[in-house]
């Protein structure tokens, strides 16, 4: 069992060495002719895989406990990642919500428009 929960050590931070490759890609940070719900889409693709790394971490800390298997491996690049892809997320979920909100502020007549509401979002 101890051989096992060490050949899924490696297994593991290369999954997260792969996630934060996907993670830092450029078209994450370059907004300007980003498709926003596309990105959006992969973002959430990443953050299903980034939740099945955090499980893979949490029970591999566990059985490394259980079995007394001495120094238990941090894996402290699945919480930065997670960081990371969490910033990545809040961003665009941001510039997704204030394309919407233009897009309802543009059609609607000048004198219907909520300045309080549009400084509240912005």
């Amino acid at each position: 069992m101890k051989s096992d929960i060490q050949k899924q050590i490696p297994k593991l931070n290369f999954a997260v060495q792969s996630l934060l490759e996907k993670v830092n890609n450029d078209k994450f940070l370059r907004i300007e002719g980003a498709n926003v719900s596309d990105i959006l889409c992969e973002l959430n693709t990443l953050e299903g895989d980034m939740g099945e790394v955090v499980v893979k971490k949490r029970n591999i800390h566990r059985y490394q406990k259980t079995l007394d298997m001495g120094m238990v491996e941090p894996f402290n690049n699945v919480d930065d990642a997670k960081v990371l892809l969490s910033y990545h997320v809040r961003l665009w979920t941001a510039i997704h919500e204030w394309n919407e909100n233009i897009q309802i502020w543009q059609v609607s007549p000048f004198e219907e428009i909520d300045v309080a509401e549009i400084l509240d979002k912005s």
